[in-house]
């Protein structure tokens, strides 16, 4: 059993131009043109990304093939555009979107708003088949239905969330003061992301802002936060990553 905490310096810093102005990120795996041996993904999970467009900014012609992209908008107003048929989601904070890249997906991301930035945190996992069709799908969230909860944006296993071709759930949730939080895993690990306020304790580890957790063999973890806060985790099998360790 094992809590694994990552602080926000110890994270890859990404920045480029983009169209109308600047894109930043922070990269927790390898992913385009980052590579470190030892930040493969962690089971299906293969790429968290916590991205950021500048006040109007638009990241362009970009194509992917056989992923399935998670979104979850922290701030501002952000776009994902399907440039092969037109269709496009608009996400504010809280709204989650799930694509999926199949045969191949030319797309764009767009910052809405001219007067503030947009984050999008991003989570990539490789589909259960090759070669679907693409596709996508968005939820819209709002703060009071993931207060105090761990309320499922994406999961094949609870009614009303966004589906995946997947073995993973992500859920989000709004910590106010003091008020305990409890997960129960069976047999599965899971990813944590602190995405703003608190810090939290995460079965006594304190978590600050922008620091990540990976939980492994915990079969019950236990939050508190310490200041209102914002969450992220995703919940995903152990058994792919004990034969990912091992290559």
């Amino acid at each position: 059993m094992a809590i694994n905490v990552r602080l926000a310096k110890d994270v890859y810093q990404v920045s480029a131009h983009v169209d109308d102005g600047s894109f930043n990120g922070k990269w927790h795996y390898s992913f385009d043109n980052y590579y470190d041996p030892n930040r493969m993904g962690f089971g299906p999970l293969k790429a968290f990304n916590d991205n950021f467009l500048s006040p109007g900014a638009a990241y362009t012609g970009q194509f992917r093939r056989d992923f399935e992209m998670v979104s979850y908008c922290a701030t501002g107003e952000y776009q994902f555009v399907d440039d092969d048929d037109g269709n496009y989601n608009t996400l504010k904070k809280g709204h989650a979107q799930v694509v999926t890249m199949g045969k191949g997906l030319h797309y764009r991301e767009i910052n809405v708003r001219k007067d503030m930035p947009a984050r999008v945190i991003q989570m990539w996992f490789p589909p259960s088949s090759m070669g679907l069709t693409p596709g996508m799908a968005m939820k819209e969230v709002g703060r009071e239905a993931r207060t105090n909860r761990f309320y499922p944006i994406v999961s094949n296993h609870h009614p009303g969330s966004l589906k995946i071709h997947q073995d993973v759930s992500v859920f989000a949730a709004y910590l106010k003061k003091e008020t305990p939080l409890l997960y129960q895993f069976k047999a599965r690990n899971a990813y944590f992301y602190m995405i703003e306020g608190g810090p939290v304790l995460l079965n006594g580890r304190e978590i600050p802002p922008f620091a990540a957790a990976r939980i492994e063999g915990e079969p019950l973890i236990r939050l508190e936060a310490m200041a209102d806060a914002e969450i992220l985790m995703v919940d995903m099998p152990g058994k792919a990553v004990r034969r990912e360790e091992r290559r």
